[in-house]
């Protein structure tokens, strides 16, 4: 069962106040309050500056209750006008992926990216899904209706390699750059994002042989 996070009340923010105060270690804190050092250290991160070393219980309240009122009201994508035409097809049985690819069809000019559907879609809804939605419940149009974003399994991701004692294309000789002999090829490689296999090529430079 997932454990819901409870807020620290403006009680406890005055005994961290007296635990700075004191220059206590932050588990000592955490100790005296019942809570985890992770959320003391969270919570003098966000409101304690290390240069000034001062904590406001009453103003790290406030901010605390700014930032729930705030939470799932932030408008995601850039207008109004990709905001509808978002809904609309997803209403319409297309997954972000394929709104992203139509969009500048359908409207031109306009751009958006699936990953800010997506962002867009959990960011309706309290403590990640697990709250109250403020918004309309987008993720019932989504092929897999997840309550939370799981993050998509890349199999494989391409390596970087560094090719040693490599020789400058400036540096080949002059006979090569003006194509007046056969014998010298050059090679490149192609390789497609939907594909983990590359094609290799290689071309004659005087006959254009490939």
């Amino acid at each position: 069962m997932k454990k819901i996070y409870k807020q620290l009340s403006i009680e406890e923010r005055e005994i961290i106040q007296l635990g700075v105060w004191a220059k206590k270690p932050i588990r000592i804190m955490a100790q005296e309050l019942g809570r985890s050092a992770s959320t003391v250290s969270r919570e003098l991160r966000r409101n304690c500056p290390r240069i000034k070393r001062v904590y406001l219980p009453r103003l790290a309240e406030a901010r605390a209750k700014s930032r729930i009122m705030k939470r799932g009201k932030r408008e995601r994508l850039k207008n109004e006008r990709i905001r509808d035409y978002v809904k609309t097809m997803l209403r319409n049985n297309y997954s972000p992926e394929q709104i992203a690819g139509r969009i500048g069809f359908d409207l031109p000019g306009q751009t958006i990216s699936y990953e800010a559907i997506y962002n867009y879609i959990y960011a309706q809804y309290h403590r990640g899904g697990y709250g109250k939605c403020v918004g309309d419940d987008l993720r019932i149009y989504l092929k897999r209706r997840h309550k939370t974003r799981h993050p998509k399994h890349i199999p494989f991701r391409p390596q970087r390699l560094k090719i040693t004692d490599a020789i400058s294309i400036s540096e080949r000789p002059i006979e090569i750059e003006l194509r007046r002999e056969l014998g010298h090829w050059e090679g490149d490689s192609i390789v497609s994002k939907q594909s983990k296999y590359g094609l290799n090529t290689l071309v004659e430079r005087k006959s254009g042989l490939v």
